[in-house]
């Protein structure tokens, strides 16, 4: 009974560290996404910051080659209307960025701590086990006697009285 106890608690503990480094693995990936994520989102964002440019730039070529002043007129608010959609396309896509790496971190937290959850239960588990176990061996009265023995568990047996 006491072998089946200790492999019943070395088993909860196992477990409870093959959950923890689990989630741990987990929670690294979750990061690494993150990390990834912010830098696409940078990325595409400059992406579009130089696309924009180039429409303003296009924008201003066609108004020269039509035979537009373009520093006169609705030339230049034209180009400034171009330049704020695309400040605006960059942003979204930060934010969009932002918050996909935010979801990420969020999803590392929760499974760094369900990992840790999940060891420290394995502890109050092989705890439980250890505790039940020994609970067993004393109520069949295999404590402290040789096994097969018909002998109960008498704790008092053990204390002197003074006598």
């Amino acid at each position: 009974m006491a072998a089946g106890t200790a492999v019943e608690v070395a088993g909860n503990l196992a477990q409870g560290q093959s959950t923890y480094e689990s989630g741990m693995y987990q929670s690294q990936v979750a990061k690494q996404n993150r990390d990834i994520a912010a830098a696409e989102g940078e990325y595409q964002m400059e992406q579009t910051q130089l696309k924009t440019a180039a429409r303003v730039g296009e924008i201003t070529a066609a108004q020269g080659a039509s035979g537009l002043d373009v520093n006169k007129g609705s030339a230049p608010q034209v180009r400034q209307a171009a330049q704020e959609v695309g400040a605006l396309d960059a942003l979204t896509i930060r934010n969009d960025a932002a918050r996909k790496a935010y979801g990420f971190q969020l999803q590392s937290t929760a499974l760094e701590k369900s990992a840790k959850d999940a060891r420290n239960a394995s502890y109050f588990n092989a705890l439980g086990t250890l505790v039940g176990g020994a609970g067993n061996i004393a109520t069949k009265g295999n404590f402290g006697t040789s096994s097969g023995s018909s002998e109960s568990y008498n704790p008092a047996s053990w204390v002197t009285w003074g006598m």
